[in-house]
């Protein structure tokens, strides 16, 4: 069972972006002003709520920020081990544990590609 909200399951790449991209721009600016990165997670829900407003999306939590980008991370093709480094994952197998319901065509596209290394034919050796 999926313990994700309803709402996690179509936010689109997008809207990741064009939340993030709005939270990253004006802490930034506060960062510049002050000098320091003050973050409240009072302010960041803040933020995402006014930001999901503008975009005509039901506002997330925070933490869903975080599994929105590992999914994103996923479809953009990056590695378990990759992911699970920038998560900060003690192991590849929580990684994998958490998010291995996004890897729903992995099994055809790797028999796919075992396949087409199987009938290319080898290269000829040169003497």
């Amino acid at each position: 069972m999926n313990d994700f909200p309803v709402q996690f399951k179509f936010l689109s790449p997008t809207s990741y972006i064009m939340i993030y991209r709005s939270i990253y721009q004006n802490y930034m600016a506060l960062t510049m002003k002050t000098g320091f990165f003050i973050l409240q997670k009072s302010a960041l829900e803040k933020e995402i709520k006014q930001t999901s407003q503008k975009a005509g999306l039901h506002p997330i939590r925070v933490h869903d920020l975080r599994h929105s980008h590992a999914s994103m991370l996923i479809e953009l093709g990056f590695t378990p081990l990759e992911i699970a480094e920038r998560l900060g994952h003690e192991s590849v197998k929580t990684t994998l544990d958490t998010y291995s319901h996004l890897y729903p065509d992995k099994d055809q596209k790797l028999a796919a590609r075992l396949n087409q290394f199987r009938q290319t034919p080898p290269p000829e050796e040169s003497t």
